[in-house]
């Protein structure tokens, strides 16, 4: 991909200085989201190194580097669960405007949990928490795992699903 200049011309001096300083940091941490829009989640961590440059204290303990690493690290942390919603709760209509699109996907739906047998009870809760709109830290804090556990184990019950969905179709 190349390298675009970003034009931070209406920024006052020392906030330009501070976004070319941590440039290389936000581009770093973004790359850590492949699956979302990396323009997004790069601003999210320039507004965070602003964010951080403000609320720093070295009484803390810490150097601003570590400070800044950190604060850009949650910021994208949460924009990222936040995007993460596979629905918002309540509007299956994002789906399609027409009532054949919806029932399309209340087939597709039930197809899924007919084939939920496969699954771990863990699994399950975890695939119907996503089908509910939930994102990972909401269903790891319910079931009492990590953030990072839960992603793992929705990627397995995924391949799980569609090795068993391959399987009844070859019937």
């Amino acid at each position: 991909m190349p390298h675009v200049r970003r034009d931070w011309s209406g920024l006052p001096e020392p906030a330009t200085t501070l976004l070319h300083r941590y440039e290389g940091l936000v581009r770093a941490q973004a790359g850590s989201y492949p699956n979302h829009d990396q323009d997004e989640i790069r601003n999210v961590g320039r507004l965070a190194v602003l964010e951080a440059h403000l609320c720093f204290d070295a009484t803390r303990g810490t150097t601003q580097m570590q400070w800044v690493r950190h604060v850009v690290h949650a910021a994208m942390q949460r924009f990222a669960e936040q995007s993460d919603r596979l629905v918002p709760r309540g509007r299956f209509e994002v789906y399609g405007d027409t009532a054949d699109e919806v029932h399309e996907l209340d087939e597709l739906r039930q197809k899924l949990f007919e084939h939920m047998y496969v699954l771990t009870p863990r699994q399950q809760i975890i695939v119907q928490g996503r089908l509910q709109g939930d994102s990972f830290s909401e269903i790891g804090a319910a079931i009492g795992v990590s953030v990072q556990r839960t992603h793992i184990e929705y990627r397995n019950a995924i391949d799980r699903l569609r090795a068993e969905l391959r399987l009844g179709q070859e019937c």
